[in-house]
């Protein structure tokens, strides 16, 4: 039985965030079996909304507003894949600001401001 819900918020919806989507949809019944949570995608940041974009991605979650991803109440933790510095680390900071966890793979925004 679940128990509680965790709101996702992705930044990016490239190779790496198409796959989040694929493999939460594909693992995520396990996970909240084994968990009792149920991670739940509520918003979806990309460049354009118009891409044509994998069957298993809800188009209703696209937004090409990231600060509106991260400022989300449903949203409890942002899953940063959008790349590079600048960017990312505005958003990443922001996300903190608002008491949220934060998740990436983005080696550079960690090498460069992860002491910040």
């Amino acid at each position: 039985m679940l128990r509680k819900e965790i709101g996702i918020g992705l930044l990016g919806l490239g190779n790496v965030g198409t796959g989040v989507v694929r493999g939460l949809a594909r693992t995520g019944g396990l996970i909240g079996d084994r968990s009792g949570v149920r991670l739940v995608i509520r918003a979806i940041a990309v460049r354009d909304t118009s891409k044509p974009r994998d069957s298993t991605v809800d188009l209703s979650l696209l937004t090409t507003d990231a600060v509106a991803v991260v400022e989300d109440p449903s949203v409890d933790v942002v899953v940063e894949m959008i790349g590079g510095t600048t960017h990312a680390r505005d958003l990443v900071l922001a996300a903190f600001r608002k008491g949220k966890p934060v998740v990436t793979a983005n080696k550079a925004l960690l090498a460069e401001c992860g002491d910040q």
